[in-house]
């Protein structure tokens, strides 16, 4: 934490290459994750619900898919209902180095000035962690 977010650049579902940096709201979730992590499977449903009862002026998503493949990925996407930034890199170069995930999911919370403002969260404590840094 209090180090500058790395900026991430990899594919979404479309093709197309999305990047951290292209979000625009006040607060970025950089969430990786594995669709078949069993903790996965409990806090990525948490998130949907908490990205869909909060303005994306106020905070954004950003999920890396690891050591997954492309079919589980979309297809987790698509059962989730994750309408965020989406991106999958299958040889994980793109995010190698960048961010550390040693166990999934890992969020990392990224404040305006995209500095890392907390990590190795569950969904619940992002929005504790957000009020906090607008407080100080």
């Amino acid at each position: 934490t209090g180090l500058k977010g790395p900026n991430v650049q990899s594919t979404d579902p479309n093709g197309q290459t999305r990047a951290i940096y292209d979000l625009k709201s006040d607060y970025i979730i950089v969430y990786m994750y594995n669709p078949t992590c069993e903790h996965c499977m409990i806090e990525s449903p948490k998130l949907v619900q908490l990205y869909a009862q909060t303005s994306r002026k106020d905070l954004d998503v950003y999920a890396i898919a690891i050591d997954t493949d492309e079919q589980e990925w979309k297809e987790y996407i698509k059962k989730l209902n994750m309408k965020w930034t989406n991106v999958f890199d299958p040889t994980n170069a793109s995010i190698y180095g960048k961010y550390f995930a040693d166990i999934t999911p890992e969020i990392y919370i990224l404040d305006p000035d995209r500095t890392i403002i907390a990590k190795n969260l569950k969904v619940d404590q992002i929005q504790k962690m957000i009020q906090k840094d607008k407080n100080k």
